[in-house]
């Protein structure tokens, strides 16, 4: 997988080290995103995710952003019901390929076509959407995610530090401003919105993780 984590590589290594292994089809999936350097969501936030979609009753997960299929495929062997979103063709294939070889199709649908298109016409509610798509795009998906997520539910939001750039101070180089930009935004709204309660953790490449509602409409 590709290690962007924002942490340092001893503390990251540590704690990698303490996950228990992935089984063969998740170890082969990942070199293979590896080996054709496509991004993957990281060990130590797949363990996170874990957790809350446990500790939070998660059972349907909207996804922004499929990629291979590697964390559509974690969620639904934890939940019960698993949308994920991609608009390039070519990986909506291969992971359609990779969820049907998991026996997880029955769980998982893919769609391929533009998010934020898809999500304006749905009128489904979901415990948790998952955010791994465009880091640039992000706060136009936001209001479609607080639209969708019920009362309680959890947004989760990754790679918000962008390698840590999104804290730096200086020259910004021109292909990363006006992304660094928008992901200064997300993280400002989801910080302040009055609906969402955010804590914004320094794994990964960086997860922010809010929850819908107030502590009177919970």
């Amino acid at each position: 997988m590709i290690d962007d984590s924002v942490a340092s590589a001893e503390i990251t290594q540590y704690l990698r080290s303490l996950l228990k292994p992935n089984d063969e089809f998740l170890r082969t999936l990942e070199k293979e995103a590896l080996e054709e350097y496509i991004p993957v969501i990281q060990p130590e936030v797949v363990q996170l995710l874990r957790v809350v979609i446990k500790s939070a009753g998660i059972k349907n997960i909207l996804e922004i952003g499929t990629a291979v299929g590697y964390s559509a495929i974690n969620f639904a062997r934890e939940c019960e019901s698993v949308v994920t979103i991609e608009r390039d063709e070519d990986m909506v294939r291969r992971a359609k390929e990779n969820i049907a070889s998991a026996g997880l199709d029955d769980k998982i649908t893919v769609v391929c076509g533009d998010a934020l298109e898809f999500m304006s016409g749905d009128n489904g509610t979901y415990d948790m959407i998952f955010i791994d798509a465009a880091k640039g795009q992000y706060i136009k998906f936001l209001p479609e995610c607080k639209r969708l997520l019920r009362t309680g539910g959890i947004l989760v939001s990754d790679n918000v530090l962008y390698r840590g750039s999104v804290a730096k101070e200086g020259f910004i180089p021109r292909k990363h401003r006006t992304i660094i930009t928008n992901l200064k935004q997300y993280l400002y709204e989801i910080s302040n919105d009055k609906e969402l309660t955010t804590s914004i953790l320094p794994i990964g490449d960086g997860v922010a993780i809010s929850r819908k509602g107030t502590d009177d409409n919970a």
